[in-house]
């Protein structure tokens, strides 16, 4: 049922959830086609109202001064291009983006303190043994890269873990946020927005991350002269 609820014959190819601008009812079908069908019933109702019009790269402003001049400047004319940069420019919109940026940030420096904490605590905590190992003739570089291997072990299981627990939030965000800033529904519906090219170069940043404070830390430790023997003390 098409232009004021008259019917016309038609094969349906396939049900889409939704088109832009057409609102919760709409039927995607050849423009000379219907047209034909709509003017047989009642000439005119086949009339074109609003036009799509594409450009190539590059193109975009040279449009936008065209539909400006006459005699297309009598039109209703939506670019999206103005639409990107208020939606961009919205003090909401920013807001939130920034305070997503920082929370990332925050996140980042949470896991490099983790990091650094991992390290000193091995350190402090097998103290002992690592003197004991020097003072069997263990090289201190050894020791400092046995440090280095046990954090590389964890960074190399929580990034990755880190990375899908964020991903799997994300995804939730976006199913669960339904109201925009305007107080209206999301047209299109959010959507996740990460491929794969995305996500492995955030998990290489953020090894890489890891292990360069690892590596940082763990090749600080063991650099204070060891205490000597008694029996080694001048008398």
């Amino acid at each position: 049922m098409v232009g004021g609820d008259r019917p016309v014959a038609a094969r349906v190819v396939r049900v889409v959830p939704r088109f832009p601008t057409a609102g919760d009812r709409f039927v995607v079908a050849d423009t000379r086609a219907l047209a034909d069908a709509l003017d047989a019933g009642e000439p005119g109702t086949g009339s074109v109202s609003e036009l799509w019009l594409w450009a190539p790269d590059g193109r975009a402003g040279a449009l936008a001064q065209a539909l400006a001049a006459a005699p297309f400047d009598r039109l209703a004319v939506d670019l999206r291009q103005t639409r990107q940069v208020q939606l961009t420019g919205d003090p909401v919109a920013r807001g939130a983006a920034g305070l997503l940026t920082a929370s990332a940030l925050v996140a980042v420096l949470v896991g490099m303190l983790a990091v650094v904490l991992l390290v000193v605590a091995e350190r402090r905590d097998e103290s002992a043994e690592l003197y004991a190992w020097e003072s069997d003739g263990i090289p201190p570089a050894t020791l400092r890269r046995s440090l280095f291997v046990r954090a590389a072990a964890v960074v190399s299981g929580a990034v990755p873990a880190g990375l899908l627990v964020g991903l799997a939030l994300s995804r939730v965000t976006a199913v669960l946020v339904q109201v925009t800033a305007g107080g209206t529904a999301p047209k299109p519906p959010l959507a996740l927005a990460t491929g794969p090219g995305w996500v492995a170069g955030v998990l290489a940043l953020g090894l890489a991350a890891g292990l360069a404070v690892a590596a940082v830390v763990a090749g600080s430790a063991l650099r204070e002269r060891m205490p000597r023997r008694p029996e080694e003390v001048p008398s």
